[in-house]
């Protein structure tokens, strides 16, 4: 289970975990394969999500409207996938606009949203003023957190690696921290 769980993590946050890893089992022979695993050269992978991604645009293209919502959804998940939030949503929206409303569109874009949510949040520090803080903190709110939260809930039934983890992110968004643990 908590590996399942790890694989929700966004590459920023792996990455975090990693290097404190790391760093604190250097030299300790029996972390050695686990060391090898955070290592791993990801390019292979991406590359082959990137080729699937190419053969689903080339069908989309052949394909006309009939499997546009699907293809969106798959070329969303493709980018969630990449770690790439701002095309992730742009598909996933586009799916859910041309009426594929599955659970797991919802949670997929849900997701996105909340990754993003997360990353404007971290932010918030760079701004100056108490005031420019507030401001966008309410900004991203509205245009991110919300939409997150009501699409996590709409993918409830989504068939997915870990519906407590999507729970916990509710919790989280909402700020019912004891929940998100």
């Amino acid at each position: 289970q908590a590996t399942v769980e790890l694989l929700d993590l966004q590459p920023a946050a792996i990455e975090h975990v990693d290097r404190i890893l790391l760093d604190q089992t250097r030299g300790q022979r029996p972390f050695q394969a686990a060391r090898d695993l955070l290592e791993l050269d990801l390019r292979p992978t991406e590359a082959l999500v990137r080729d699937r991604m190419s053969q689903i645009g080339e069908l989309l293209r052949q394909s006309g409207e009939e499997g546009a919502g699907p293809g969106a959804y798959a070329l969303g998940r493709g980018h969630l996938a990449l770690a790439e939030l701002e095309p992730a949503v742009e598909e996933l929206r586009k799916a859910w606009e041309l009426g594929y409303r599955r659970p797991e569109v919802a949670y997929a874009l849900g997701l996105a949203l909340g990754t993003l949510y997360q990353r404007e949040l971290r932010g918030l520090e760079r701004l100056l003023t108490p005031e420019l803080k507030q401001a966008r903190k309410s900004e991203i709110e509205t245009t991110l957190r919300d939409p997150s939260l009501e699409f996590l809930r709409q993918g409830q039934g989504a068939e997915m690696d870990s519906p407590r983890y999507a729970a916990a992110l509710v919790d989280f968004y909402e700020g019912r921290y004891e929940g998100a643990l």
